[in-house]
């Protein structure tokens, strides 16, 4: 009878992958724009809250906007004004690179990595397209479980309150 200490590795240290899909249509509106803004502020806000709360793990962020971006980093908090200066510069387009995106989340994701994708899509044929782009990779399981939000205020009501 020997007393023993188990190690526990608590999931906030789980390394994290985001990836931000900017959709915009070719002849964007307000409301457009207002989604594509709350997706980045929100990926933002998910990425800075991981850095703060995760010790030893690794943060992939992948953006598909006018072009495809690719940030990697430590969560210490070294790492934050490089990772928002991709939020700042990232732009939306009308045809975001989100199949090449998804390409490089399943070639670049390490096993056990929390995978979220943040779309500014509407619900309608944009989201249907963005939803076979993933169900043609979950597949093979190369994403493993994805957590899809759509930047829509509504569905984002039930995560915070929207001032």
């Amino acid at each position: 009878n020997e007393l023993m200490v188990r190690q526990y590795r608590q999931s906030r240290d789980r390394d994290l992958m985001l990836i931000l899909d900017l959709w915009v249509p070719r002849r964007p509106t307000g409301a457009d724009y207002e989604r594509s803004e709350l997706a980045v502020s929100l990926a933002a806000t998910i990425c800075i809250e991981h850095m703060r709360e995760s010790r030893d793990s690794k943060l992939h962020v992948i953006t598909a906007g006018r072009e495809l971006g690719i940030w990697n980093g430590e969560t210490a908090a070294t790492f934050r004004d490089s990772l928002l200066d991709t939020f700042a510069l990232v732009e939306a387009g009308p045809e975001p690179p989100i199949d090449r995106a998804l390409d490089q989340a399943a070639v670049g994701r390490a096993p056990g990595t929390a995978v979220i994708l943040i779309s500014s899509r509407p619900q309608g044929e944009a989201g249907a397209a963005l939803q076979r782009s993933i169900d043609e990779r979950r597949a093979g399981e190369a994403l493993g479980d994805i957590r899809v939000i759509a930047s829509d205020a509504d569905e984002l009501a039930s995560f915070f309150e929207i001032a």
